[in-house]
């Protein structure tokens, strides 16, 4: 189904009024006079507002003794009144010319003021202007750079309001899943940490065997230098027999695959029955 275009005026200049007879409401023009009146502001008011009323200021500019910007053409697109307050009319108007301004100031850009602009209007936007249609005014123009034209969808293009059960029910499947997703994670920081303790305990276990090879290895360097200190006495000692023993005792020989310790036991019987040395 098509959509339905609505215009939206924003900005009205009231050129004629025509007086009718019988008016459906007689004091509706009060009303709108004072609408009128109250939206158009001279250029002494907007003057003479401060620089938080406009949403763009240029650089460049300086402060006066009341610390407005000076030059004044330096300060865009008022919206506010002098008492601070957000003016409807003027924000519309505001939204509408956003991308008409032009810096001044030879320190600025139009595209950073108009961009400046933009950003500070659209967050007020949609703060105040409450309406579906306002709202939808708003975000049309300021992606269309002011069009007046603005689509409002037909009653029967509604979208349905969702379920509040289903909504429920999503919420508390997404929360279940939170809770699955957290109690995993704290598992698996778990078993991680006990593996941690487990390597650790396993490091200081090879540790403990590693020192105590290094215990045997030392006690084992010891026995070898012993034993090495030992065959060079009893070859000294076999030199000596050698070269001073009388020949009425025998010196063993050593022969090829002779069992060596057999050969040095004899060796030390000759030298202690030779007197040379005492095993």
């Amino acid at each position: 189904m098509a959509r339905r275009k609505i215009p939206v005026y924003l900005d009205i200049d009231l050129l004629e009024c025509s007086p009718v007879g019988i008016p459906s409401y007689p004091d509706a023009h009060k009303g709108i006079m004072e609408q009128i009146s109250k939206a158009k502001w001279t250029t002494a008011y907007i003057n003479d507002l401060p620089d938080s009323s406009f949403a763009v200021i240029e650089r460049g500019g300086k402060k006066d003794s009341e610390g407005k910007t000076v030059p004044r053409t330096y300060r865009h697109l008022p919206y506010k009144d002098a008492d601070g307050k957000v003016d409807l009319p003027h924000l519309r108007n505001a939204l509408a010319r956003m991308n008409q301004i032009v810096a001044v100031s030879p320190d600025d850009s139009t595209d950073r003021i108009r961009a400046a602009a933009k950003r500070v209007l659209s967050s007020v936007a949609e703060r105040y202007l409450k309406t579906q249609q306002e709202e939808k005014m708003a975000k049309d123009v300021l992606k269309q750079e002011g069009s007046e034209m603005v689509e409002q969808p037909s009653e029967k293009e509604q979208p349905a309001e969702p379920d509040k059960k289903e909504e429920v029910s999503e919420e508390v499947a997404q929360t279940e899943t939170t809770l699955q997703e957290e109690t995993t994670a704290e598992s698996e920081q778990k078993e991680a940490s006990n593996s941690v303790e487990d390597l650790k305990k396993e490091f200081n276990t090879v540790k403990k065997e590693l020192d105590e090879l290094k215990e045997l290895k030392k006690g084992l360097i010891a026995e070898l230098n012993k034993t090495l200190d030992e065959i060079r006495v009893l070859r000294k000692g076999y030199s000596d027999l050698d070269k001073n023993v009388s020949s009425d005792i025998e010196v063993p020989k050593y022969e090829k695959g002779m069992d060596e310790n057999k050969f040095f036991e004899k060796v030390g019987l000759a030298l202690e029955k030779s007197g040379l040395f005492k095993v």
